[in-house]
């Protein structure tokens, strides 16, 4: 019977740089939908711009969603082929090594900050996001498993608790799409994107990530479906910057419109999968652009910036609700780039001494374990 130390699914192909690099756009386009209030603060006379701008920053997270079906479809399209347990319980080690540290560490600052706010007597903004029992559904990354999702401590693990719901499932919805022709995978795309935007547009909660478990069942399944496209090279000779450049230019346009009409909150969220498909062919100027070192780097800082941010926002408005009067307008001008700044230098720090060092050193323990294994067959 298949031992947890069998040999692992483990990524087989090379790393697709502008995927890499568009995690960074999708982090500050999270940052700053969190940040519009003092945006329109500091610039109040472009409130119209910065609302549309800023107003679907959410979506950066749906941007991850469907990335992150799309990538783990490419480094582990075999995991659902004659499974075995070892290979699972391996897959589901590497791939909590990628998430677990930061989300751990993070939820520790958040208690630190509770306890130290309520020593200090310094008021919550939700107090009812911090309490024992979601503790322990955050360590567990179960906290988002309901429906609404409900918040609590960092909020925005919600996320988090989605993706390794998704990870567990991966073989499952592998094996669903296996084998499928190219039309039909075309077809079952256009089915959950009309299915995502109606069911969202017809529930309406109150908050996106009351949405949570709806938005990481349609969009991690339409990047696994962008996947099978790319591996066939789908429509590949196609003019990927005009299609590129009309897709950025409809995610960017259409937020101006969605309060207006009342158009469907996700509407745009189908649009990531060709985003991705146009720069995994790696041949057009965004592709590219998005290759540059500045955007790679950011793509890899990007999970811990993603995962402090809301911390430093928290921590900075507080601090600015102590600012004197005479000194607002100052802080109103300083507090976006300052705290943009803090929340960089956090998450660089946070990737290269918690977030990297955990994860070689949890990949290391299967490592370990194996060479343990054969000393003992030996």
């Amino acid at each position: 019977m298949s031992g947890f130390l069998d040999k692992p699914p483990t990524p087989v192909h090379r790393e697709l740089v502008p995927l890499t690099g568009i995690r960074s756009l999708a982090a500050l386009w999270v940052f700053f939908y969190h940040s519009k209030s003092e945006l329109i603060r500091a610039f109040p006379g472009q409130s119209w711009f910065i609302e549309g701008v800023t107003g679907c920053g959410y979506l950066g997270v749906d941007l991850f969603f469907t990335l992150s079906g799309f990538i783990l479809a490419y480094n582990y399209s075999g995991l659902c082929s004659n499974l075995k347990r070892g290979d699972y319980l391996r897959y589901l080690w590497l791939r909590l090594a990628r998430i677990y540290p930061v989300h751990l560490f993070t939820l520790i600052l958040f208690v630190i900050a509770v306890l130290g706010a309520k020593l200090f007597g310094i008021g919550l903004t939700k107090p009812e996001f911090y309490n024992t029992a979601d503790f322990f559904r955050n360590i567990f990354l179960v906290q988002a498993w309901s429906f609404p999702v409900r918040p609590s401590w960092n909020t925005l693990s919600w996320s988090v608790s989605c993706e390794w719901l998704a990870y567990l499932t991966l073989p499952f919805w592998l094996l669903i799409h296996r084998g499928r022709s190219t039309a039909a995978h075309i077809t079952l795309y256009g089915i959950l994107a009309v299915a995502l935007v109606f069911i969202c547009h017809s529930i309406r909660f109150d908050s996106t990530f009351g949405y949570g478990l709806i938005r990481i069942l349609f969009e991690f399944n339409l990047g696994i479906i962008a996947y099978h496209l790319f591996n066939i090279r789908f429509a590949k000779e196609l003019h990927w910057t005009a299609i590129m450049l009309v897709s950025s230019v409809v995610v960017f346009v259409t937020p101006y419109f969605i309060r207006e009409f009342d158009f469907p909150v996700f509407l745009l969220s189908p649009v990531f999968g060709v985003i991705i498909l146009g720069l995994s062919y790696e041949n057009s100027l965004f592709s590219r652009i998005l290759s540059w070192r500045p955007f790679v780097y950011g793509g890899y800082v990007s999970y811990s910036f993603y995962m402090i941010h809301e911390l430093i926002l928290l921590v900075a408005r507080k601090a600015y609700s102590y600012s004197p009067a005479p000194l607002q307008p100052l802080a109103n001008f300083l507090w976006i780039p300052l705290v943009l700044l803090a929340t960089a230098i956090a998450a660089t720090c946070i990737h290269h001494f918690i977030e990297e060092p955990s994860r070689v050193f949890m990949r290391s323990r299967l490592t370990s374990r194996d060479r343990s294994r054969k000393e003992g067959t030996r």
